[in-house]
């Protein structure tokens, strides 16, 4: 998120900003965005409240918005690292690595100690399966930052991903001593059992992280997947058949249909990347709207 104030001499802007700002970071995306949009009022040409505005979209699951917003202020303010990082972690969920890597690695030319851009780099390295920059970006996260949760579950993810899990279950531990609650980390864990064959063990985990959130796609989804290796293929089906609908009813509809040839590559991208757990559901959602927006998915 960007976290710093142009310099527009109107203290009405700047607080303004700064309660936007605050609003961000406790998740109140919606007023967040209609203060931003309040300072644009005043000055069109605000990169601060332009670059707002694009990580209030992308927060909400729209990157295309979100890069719209990223390079009006880009084009404003191009030395902003954090308007650089944030359009390489768009392009990156669009599926452009070689472009989102170009971006990530211009802010920290600007500003090495970047903890978004270092993790944006790692998660350009994560999606090409390269997982030894992976680990060593968030490890120069963790150098600036030791308790950075995202930095931890990226290495745990990583060590999952090379067969590393004792190492892997060291991390995962390390942020749950952070924070218990961290979902992504008791999904990690999870999926180590479920690579080990523990998969009552692995079930266990799934069904704790569903009690912290209990929409959390991953988390049906790796009970769906243990439920199926304990043949419990009644159960299974039950949480398949309740993501779908949680998919649908996130769309506001149903799909009646598509032509395959028009879908953009970075759509196909997420829809594969979901299914491996590299991206949320929100963003998933977000490719699925682009479909109907453009109507290659036709809604009834």
């Amino acid at each position: 998120m960007i976290n710093f104030l142009g310099a527009y001499g109107i203290d009405e802007e700047q607080k303004m900003y700064e309660m936007a700002e605050n609003l961000f970071s406790q998740k109140n995306y919606q007023e967040a965005l209609n203060l931003y949009e309040k300072i644009l009022h005043i000055d069109p040409n605000n990169s601060n409240a332009l670059g707002g505005k694009g990580a209030v979209f992308f927060k909400l699951g729209e990157p295309i918005k979100a890069l719209e917003y990223f390079d009006k202020a880009i084009s404003i303010n191009a030395t902003n690292p954090y308007f650089l990082s944030d359009k390489g972690s768009v392009l990156l969920v669009m599926g452009q690595h070689v472009q989102a890597e170009k971006f990530l690695k211009k802010s920290l030319e600007i500003l090495p100690n970047n903890i978004d851009a270092l993790n944006g780099l790692a998660n350009v390295y994560s999606y090409t399966k390269d997982h030894e920059k992976d680990v060593m970006y968030r490890t120069a996260v963790l150098i600036i930052q030791p308790d950075n949760q995202e930095a931890l579950v990226g290495i745990a993810n990583s060590y999952t991903s090379l067969k590393k899990f004792d190492e892997a279950i060291k991390q995962y531990d390390a942020v749950l001593e952070i924070n218990q609650l961290n979902v992504n980390a008791i999904i990690g864990k999870g999926n180590v059992f479920m690579d080990l064959r523990k998969y009552e063990k692995a079930l266990t985990y799934y069904e704790y992280a569903q009690s912290i959130d209990s929409d959390n796609v991953n988390a049906l989804r790796g009970k769906s997947l243990a439920y199926v290796n304990l043949g419990e293929y009644e159960q299974a089906k039950k949480l398949d058949d309740e993501i779908k609908k949680q998919i649908l009813d996130n769309i506001d509809g149903n799909p009646k249909s598509q032509n395959n040839e028009k879908i953009p590559s970075w759509v196909k991208n997420t829809f594969g990347w979901y299914y491996e757990d590299k991206i949320s559901e929100r963003e998933m959602i977000s490719a699925i709207k682009f479909l109907i927006e453009k109507k290659i998915i036709i809604l009834e």
